[in-house]
C-alpha cells in the first residue's frame, strides 16, 4: 500500500512539475493564416497555410495539427459583402476523445496547411458555400479543443484562445 502511495505522489510531482514557475498570465500566441494562392477556380479546393507562434515567455500546449472545424474556425465575407455561413453537418475530422497536443516553447511555432471544407447543401457534408465568383475576405481563429482541458493537471499550460489572424482575402474566378 505504501508503494502505491509513493508512486502516485511521484506521478503527481512529475506531471505537476510542468506547472512550476509558469507565467499564469493569459498566454500570448500569434496566428498567421493565408490562402496558398490568391485566385481559385469555382469548385477548386481552397487551401490555407497557417502558423501558430508562442510569443509568451512560458511553454504552451496546442493542438499538434489544427484543422478547420476543430481548432480553427473561420469568419468569411462573400462577394456580396454578406457573411458566408457554415452549411450542412458539423465538420470535424478528429476521432472522438482523441487529441494530439504539442508543447510549444517560447518563440516556437507549429505550421501547416488545411483545406476550407466547402458545401452549399444544408443537408449534406459540412462546409462553407464558396460558389459565387468574386472576392472573399476571411479571418481565422485558433482555439485549443475542449478535449484538451482535463488532460493536463495544469490548465494554465493550455493555449486556450481564441487567437485571431489578420484578415486575408482570396478570389473565386
Amino acid at each position: 500500500m505504501k508503494m502505491k502511495s509513493a508512486m502516485l505522489a511521484v506521478l503527481i510531482l512529475i506531471n505537476g512539475g510542468l506547472c512550476v514557475g509558469q507565467n499564469k498570465a493569459h498566454p500570448t500566441m500569434h496566428l498567421y493564416a493565408k490562402p496558398t494562392k490568391s485566385h481559385f477556380k469555382r469548385g477548386e479546393t481552397v487551401t490555407l497555410s497557417y502558423s501558430l507562434t508562442n510569443t509568451s515567455t512560458a511553454r504552451r500546449l496546442v493542438g499538434a495539427s489544427p484543422a478547420i472545424g476543430s481548432e480553427i474556425s473561420l469568419e468569411i465575407t462573400g462577394p456580396n459583402a454578406k457573411s458566408v455561413p457554415w452549411e450542412g453537418a458539423v465538420y470535424n475530422d478528429r476521432t472522438p476523445g482523441v487529441i494530439e497536443l504539442v508543447l510549444l516553447f517560447p518563440t516556437r511555432q507549429i505550421s501547416g496547411t488545411t483545406i476550407i471544407p466547402t458545401s452549399c447543401n444544408p443537408l449534406g457534408e459540412g462546409g462553407y458555400c464558396l460558389d459565387k465568383p468574386g472576392r472573399y475576405v476571411a479571418t481565422a481563429s485558433y482555439r485549443t479543443s475542449d478535449e484538451a482541458f482535463g488532460i493536463s493537471t495544469c490548465d494554465s499550460l493550455i493555449a486556450a484562445g481564441p487567437y485571431r489572424s489578420e484578415p486575408f482575402e482570396f478570389w473565386i474566378d
